[in-house]
């Protein structure tokens, strides 16, 4: 499997409902509201690089009010 971290930045209007949507989809495991740079951190476990790149592309992008989404795999060293 493969785990990342998306970090989104969002419309502060659209959070409520990106929050709600992001609940819903295959994959994500946790979602938070943070500080700094970045609105939202979302840490999600996939297949494949396939099924991360649908997420991030096809539904996290599409999001009304997501603005930026940075995602970062997680490697073992």
């Amino acid at each position: 499997s493969i785990k990342a971290y998306i970090l989104i930045k969002a419309d502060p209007r659209e959070i409520p409902s990106i929050m709600l949507a992001l609940s819903t989809f295959d994959g994500v495991k946790t979602a938070d509201v943070v500080t700094g740079p970045y609105d939202i951190i979302v840490f999600v476990e996939v297949k494949n690089q396939d099924e991360l790149g649908r997420l991030v592309i096809n539904k996290i992008h599409s999001l009304e009010g997501v603005k930026e989404a940075l995602t970062c795999v997680v490697v073992r060293i």
